[in-house]
């Protein structure tokens, strides 16, 4: 066994005699050395003892213990020396130009662990102090949240899914610490929020899960760990865990929840969790929260009707029918079932297998979202460089089919992987206690993040393919109408790609980095990407704004015709009845008032309106007021007329 003094001389020699002494009886007789080390701090000479050496001690008495289990009596007596040397220096006034360093509580908590992982026998019970406390238990049997702390109004409990092992054999032991005070080991500041002056809120709380001596890691847990804290302060309490590699409090993957006389803090790993108190109103981390739900639903209820409006547009109106409009149909038919499923399931709430199923809708469609995409690329490309007649109903057969069959035959080999346990946290890929999404941590987000990319890739080049044809004829007249149109697709087009691009950059970002305001930029373009797509495909397309005026004018006019036909119509039938029912002709400015026989009615074909009965046949009204919708257009882009393009 190493002696002390080689390994740090500086620190040894800067103990006192007794302390001396005692740490070299530890080596000869390590019992007898602790019962001494036990009475010395008991008398008050904790007192003298600083962060370092509190370290020091622990890391001396740790590596006399070895690796290998030691007995009941040893493990009582490590856990109340450190309780000692915790409390003695926590309960000192701490400096106003010099807060703790981080550097030695962290190792403080780290030297703790070690003792807990390599004393993990359930069966010797709790080992308690008046300021620390270890507890070791399995999940063996359990389901649902498995209590690991439970000390009045301080609980910790753990999802029964941490207990999971490598195979059904192995038992996973939890070990949990209860610090009644770390005030002066561990520093109160977040390395995010250096301007708000912090105050550690009581005690920490920690827990990890191993088994044969083995660390096993739990990050992104689905069902999160549930820490309760008393909490009655005005003041706005924020739930933290301690970051080793930071060596400071952190956020991330923490989530509170207030009520009068508790806080409750959702964390998605294992480590040591505590509550900072931050000057300020404790509902502003709720405000905020309301407030990106607000911007959700509001935003995806303006959205939706955007896109069912533009729906409507493409399908209602036969002069718009075209391969190009079909594949915006499309887009937007999977983006109202992306943002329903989103602003529906897209939180968590504590069920792991309806998490995992939004997480894959929401993989899949918004996949086939990009797949209509690319689409609309390869139509700009077929038609214009490989110049084929993209009339033909095989093209939408075609697109469909890779549309939907290719993220789909994608989703058959994703799904599985997706599943599948992680192995270093017992965990799948899809859905964790932040988002029903994929997960970032693993990698997993690049099953989406990698397709998406080479959807835009292969889609610039398709925008540069056409631009080079465009500019090949930028001189032919005979092309000129051809190339306007095609600028006009380009325009919309790359809107498409611009808006959907920025969005889950925008979604990577908010996802991995806790970001307040790209959370709000993420929120708004999610929500209304409905209504940007409307104002692009509809507002910004001169073809869509004349077919809506044409539609508007012609009407008006159909609805002055016939008004103005049942006027005359009544007028005609109370003076020129004949006694076999039949009526006259009447003569007006439009046209001739149709002369029907026997009992008459109203019928609305296309946009002709027409008097039919049983025994008569019917005269249309002129030509002039048949509605756009009844004119006939091929399942391809409308051609221009006279020699002026539509502006799309």
């Amino acid at each position: 066994m190493v002696s002390p003094l080689p390994q740090s001389p500086q620190l040894f020699m800067s103990l006192d005699e007794e302390l001396m002494a005692i740490f070299l009886l530890l080596y000869s007789d390590v019992e007898v050395g602790m019962s001494q080390l036990e009475d010395y701090l008991d008398a008050e000479a904790a007192e003298t003892v600083n962060e370092t050496q509190v370290v020091y001690l622990t890391t001396v008495i740790l590596d006399i213990f070895g690796e290998a289990p030691v007995s009941r009596n040893l493990s009582q007596s490590f856990v109340n020396i450190a309780g000692q040397l915790i409390s003695a220096v926590s309960s000192r006034p701490e400096p106003q130009d010099q807060p703790p360093s981080s550097s030695d509580g962290s190792q403080l908590l780290e030297n703790l662990d070690q003792f807990a992982l390599n004393n993990h026998q359930p069966s010797s019970g709790n080992i308690t102090s008046d300021t620390l406390s270890l507890t070791v238990r399995s999940g063996e049997g359990e389901e649902g949240d498995v209590g690991v702390i439970d000390n009045g109004p301080f609980s910790l409990s753990l999802p029964s899914q941490v207990f999971n092992g490598p195979n059904s054999e192995t038992t996973v032991y939890a070990s949990s610490f209860l610090f009644a005070n770390m005030s002066g080991l561990l520093d109160n500041s977040l390395p995010s929020n250096q301007d708000n002056d912090y105050v550690l809120l009581g005690p920490v709380l920690s827990s990890f899960v191993h088994t044969n001596g083995r660390l096993l890691e739990r990050r992104s847990l689905k069902s999160p760990v549930k820490i309760t804290f008393p909490f009655s302060t005005g003041d706005a309490p924020i739930c933290v865990f301690w970051n080793f590699t930071l060596t400071a409090w952190d956020t991330r993957g923490c989530e509170s929840e207030l009520n009068d006389e508790t806080i409750t803090c959702f964390c998605n790993h294992l480590t040591h969790f505590a509550v900072l108190l931050s000057p300020g109103d404790a509902t502003s981390d709720e405000g905020v929260r309301l407030s990106l739900q607000v911007i959700g639903i509001v935003g995806v209820t303006v959205s939706v009707i955007f896109l069912l409006i533009t729906i409507f547009t493409f399908i209602a109106f036969r002069s718009l029918w075209s391969l190009r409009n079909y594949i915006h149909i499309q887009l937007c038919v999977c983006l109202v079932i992306a943002q329903l499923v989103f602003v529906i399931g897209v939180e968590p709430r504590g069920n792991e297998d309806a998490c995992s199923a939004v997480a894959i809708l929401l993989h899949y469609f918004w996949l086939v979202c990009f797949m209509w995409m690319l689409m609309e690329g390869a139509v700009l490309y077929v038609a214009l460089v490989k110049v084929f007649d993209t009339q033909h109903l095989k093209y939408v057969i075609a697109f469909t089919v890779i549309s939907y069959g290719g993220p789909l035959v994608y989703m058959l080999v994703c799904i599985p992987l997706g599943l599948a346990l992680t192995g270093s946290d017992g965990n799948d890929h899809y859905g964790y206690s932040e988002a029903c999404w994929l997960r970032y941590d693993t990698g997993f987000i690049w099953a989406f993040t990698a397709p998406v990319l080479l959807i835009i890739t292969i889609n610039v080049f398709f925008f540069i393919m056409a631009m080079v044809v465009i500019c090949r004829h930028r001189r032919s007249q005979a092309h000129l109408s051809r190339r306007r149109q095609t600028i006009n697709w380009m325009k919309a087009s790359i809107s498409l790609v611009i808006v959907m691009g920025i969005t889950w950059i925008m979604g990577v970002l908010v996802f991995t980095d806790d970001l307040l305001p790209v959370a709000y930029i993420f929120t708004i373009f999610v929500a209304f990407q409905g209504l940007i797509i409307f104002i692009v495909l509809v507002i910004f397309s001169k073809q869509v704004r004349q077919t809506y005026t044409k539609w508007w004018k012609v009407s008006v006019v159909n609805s002055e015709l016939l008004s103005k036909y049942f006027s005359d119509w009544s007028w005609t039938t109370k003076t020129s009845m004949h006694s076999n029912g039949t009526v006259s002709p009447t003569m007006n400015k439009e046209g001739t008032v149709p002369v029907v026989t026997g009992a008459m009615g109203l019928s609305h074909r296309g946009d002709t309106f027409l008097l039919h009965s049983s025994k008569a046949s019917v005269s249309s009204p002129p030509s002039s007021s048949i509605h756009p919708l009844a004119e006939e257009s091929s399942f391809i882009d409308p051609q221009p007329e006279n020699g002026t393009a539509p502006g799309n």
